[in-house]
């Protein structure tokens, strides 16, 4: 009977299995119930350490688009700030600068604008000559143009053309080259550059020789030098520096050199009754030149308006053939 019942007990164990003791609860709920307790630190620390497969699966593919940023450090990061900040007054400077220059430009346009119209308006008429020769007038007209005058019209024509012609007539102009100055006359001086008041003109009279005389047609103050020279007398005076002398301040056009032995140096010896030798003899242009007025007066007017002027001691005196 007893065996039986063992066998009895051992089926309904089998088939009702027997509830688990109080201990064995406690250890096998407790790790679940101990997770859901534990301090939300630890609890985090788990799921960034193990987490779900699908976690980890996301934060590895989290992990391969993430970029490393360097670190910089505070003197760096000092330095760059102070760089653009230089970099930055720079442009700052240079941008100053060049509206400084524009406003400069405008500044100076503006000054000029008002200075001209405060400056006489004039206009000016040259009429040349056909006379290589002649003096010219380019620094007369870059004087003029140099000054303070607002000149609207400058005109250069030859001395054939009509309006030129004109102009001759109308203010009696005689030597040329000229010039004929228009405009606001009463606001210009000219009178010390050689300009005289005619009619409603300011025009250049003060011609400096040679010049082209229109009544003669003809160059004058073109000064012809012959110098006759005594070669019989070694000890008698030079005139060859007097003659360099002369060309510093008048225009020569023709030099002669001749001896007084022969027939061209006695034939003007007698023709201008030359007493002394050397000796010279200038063409009436000399007495073109104001510069040379005294040599004019030193010497004697032959023919022609010829000046002779003999040498001082030693010379030659031609009428005994003896020096002195």
């Amino acid at each position: 009977m007893a065996e039986q019942k063992d066998d009895e007990n051992a089926g309904h164990a089998e088939k009702h299995p027997a509830k688990h003791t109080q201990h064995e609860h406690e250890v096998k709920h407790e790790p679940a119930h101990a997770r859901e307790h534990k301090p939300e630190s630890e609890a985090n620390k788990e799921i960034e350490g193990t987490g779900s497969p699908q976690h980890a699966g996301a934060s590895a593919a989290g992990s391969e688009i993430k970029i490393a940023i360097p670190s910089v450090s505070s003197a760096t990061l000092s330095k760059i700030t102070i760089g653009a900040a230089i970099l930055l007054l720079i442009i700052a400077l240079f941008q100053a600068n060049e509206a400084r220059t524009a406003l400069n430009e405008i500044e100076t346009k503006a000054a000029k604008a008002l200075e001209e119209s405060k400056q006489p308006v004039i206009q000016l008429t040259v009429i040349e000559a056909d006379c290589p020769d002649c003096t010219q007038i380019t620094t007369l007209l870059d004087n003029i143009k140099g000054s303070k005058f607002n000149i609207t019209k400058s005109l250069t024509l030859p001395s054939t053309d009509e309006h030129s012609k004109r102009l001759i007539s109308e203010y009696g102009i005689t030597k040329l080259p000229s010039v004929v100055v228009t405009g606001e006359l009463d606001k210009v001086n000219l009178a010390s550059a050689g300009f005289t008041k005619i009619n409603d003109a300011l025009v250049y009279t003060k011609v400096e020789p040679p010049y082209f005389d229109i009544a003669g047609g003809q160059v004058k103050g073109l000064v012809a030098v012959t110098l006759v020279n005594a070669s019989s007398c070694q000890a008698c005076s030079d005139l060859m520096p007097a003659v360099q002398q002369l060309m510093q301040i008048v225009k020569i056009g023709e030099l002669r050199i001749v001896d007084s032995e022969s027939a061209e140096g006695k034939r003007l010896i007698a023709e201008y009754s030359m007493a002394r030798l050397p000796g010279l003899l200038l063409s009436s242009d000399i007495k073109e030149y104001e510069a040379a007025a005294q040599i004019a007066q030193i010497g004697t007017q032959k023919k022609d308006g010829v000046i002779a002027v003999g040498a001082n001691a030693p010379y030659l005196n031609t009428s005994t053939g003896k020096g002195a």
